[in-house]
């Protein structure tokens, strides 16, 4: 079973991804299946999340953009933007990365480039 996706979302938060919101408490990503507390709401190839709120933990094979703090994001082939603080590490195997905020851990990206502040 692949280990994707977002998880520890605060109870406020809302998850856009591909354009259709959700809220929950745990969405899980395998292959090309989304679900959002054990129902599949999504099946696509490219998955881009938008998370409005804050997230301990996100990784997924697509885009991703918080408005709110991280604890840590990974994703295979895609662009990270974090409005916030990213309390842990920010890996993209190829993607650009910007973090406004303050990074506690790494930022790495294997064919891309890294932006921090504004």
């Amino acid at each position: 079973m692949n280990n994707s996706g977002i998880f520890g979302l605060s109870s406020n938060s809302s998850v856009t991804i591909n354009g259709k919101t959700y809220v929950g408490r745990n969405i899980t990503i395998n292959g090309n299946k989304v679900r959002v507390d054990g129902n599949v709401v999504e099946e696509a190839v490219n998955i881009y999340i938008n998370v409005t709120g804050n997230v301990e933990k996100i990784n997924t094979t697509g885009d991703i953009k918080v408005h709110g703090n991280v604890g840590s994001a990974k994703t295979g082939a895609g662009d990270i933007v974090i409005e916030g603080n990213v309390s842990g590490n920010v890996e993209t195997g190829a993607g650009d990365i910007e973090v406004i905020g303050v990074v506690f851990g790494d930022v790495e990206t294997g064919a891309g480039s890294i932006h921090h502040g504004r």
